[in-house]
């Protein structure tokens, strides 16, 4: 599904994940917050020891495509 995803792919990496948090200035917990998932999740995430869930990087395209739109406003 990931594979497919090929707009997605720019926060599949697990540094991506962590890049992403950092260019908008979220912590984990607030990035949890957005997507429904638990801060833990995030880190796991951003170590490698599990892959983010289509689902959960669809969310993260929704929330980048959000905050870029409002760092333009």
């Amino acid at each position: 599904d990931v594979e497919r995803s090929r707009g997605l792919g720019d926060v599949y990496k697990r540094q991506d994940i962590l890049a992403f948090r950092e260019r908008f200035n979220l912590t984990r917990e607030e990035l949890a917050s957005m997507l429904g998932v638990s801060w833990m999740s995030i880190y796991r995430w951003e170590k490698g020891k599990v892959k983010p869930r289509l689902i959960a990087l669809k969310g993260l395209e929704r929330i980048k495509q959000e905050l870029e739109r409002k760092n333009k406003e």
